[in-house]
């Protein structure tokens, strides 16, 4: 998109700005300059259309989906009432799940608002960049370089800067999906309270550190919320069974 619509235009932004037009100094550069880059952000969104964005959501969350649910099929199987109703009924309780496709739902929402943000916030950093150039005088030579060189090569700061913010983005929906799913998934099976857990490194952050081994309610949440809500967070809850429902032949 920057090769094909915005290097074009740099001598036209340029020759719109104050140093070319010292009447105009709020003038034509600005509105070139936007419509450059909104025929940009247009160009990107029809050639990566939200669509893409929502098959790449539903797709990792699905994986999700199917691990924490294998980990709540091992502890429904600990738990003696749960045994027994699947004895007793023939069928496996976690085959109707009736709230998953809402949380499905959202999970896939919020991923693809976040998904969004990256493109955004590439193209606002070109534009301020752009704008900087334009007011200090420069030339169009000097800055196509300047584009090229941050925004274009595959080590440029723009593109690391995205992956970077793509990494954090599927880092941390990944866990907060799953702490959504560890939630309701204990809940449905009777879990009122967990134990906090941690991965117990030097990345863990000093307030979760001080939780590691606390027993916490599903219903009182820390302030910064249960585990995996908070950005990066990589705790998890480790379910309390309550007295008498752990189920002796799995212990055995």
């Amino acid at each position: 998109m920057v090769r094909g619509v915005i290097l074009p235009h740099i001598k036209l932004i340029l020759s719109a700005g104050p140093h070319y037009q010292p009447h105009h100094a709020d003038g034509d550069y600005r509105a070139i300059l936007r419509t450059t880059i909104e025929s940009a952000r247009s160009e990107f969104t029809r050639r990566v259309p939200k669509t893409e964005g929502i098959g790449i959501a539903t797709q990792a969350m699905g994986a999700v989906n199917v691990q924490q649910a294998q980990e709540a099929q091992a502890l429904a199987a600990r738990l003696s009432w749960r045994t027994r109703a699947r004895e007793a009924l023939g069928v496996d309780p976690f085959r109707s799940e009736p709230w998953l496709d809402g949380v499905m739902r959202d999970a896939v929402s919020a991923n693809v608002e976040l998904i969004t943000t990256i493109p955004e916030g590439y193209f606002d950093n070109l534009e301020t960049a752009i704008r900087g150039h334009v007011m200090a005088g420069g030339r169009a030579s000097d800055l196509a370089d300047l584009i090229r060189d941050r925004f274009l090569s595959d080590d440029s700061l723009e593109i690391e800067k995205a992956d970077r913010r793509a990494a954090l983005i599927a880092r941390d929906q990944t866990n907060k999906f799953f702490g959504s799913l560890t939630r309701a998934r204990q809940e449905d099976l009777g879990i009122t309270e967990y134990v906090w857990r941690t991965s117990r490194d030097e990345r863990v952050r000093p307030e979760h550190r001080a939780r590691d081994g606390m027993t916490i309610a599903w219903d009182d949440p820390p302030e910064d919320g249960h585990p995996g809500m908070p950005i990066n967070c990589r705790c998890v809850a480790e379910p309390v069974i309550p007295d008498g429902e752990e189920d002796p032949e799995q212990d055995q």
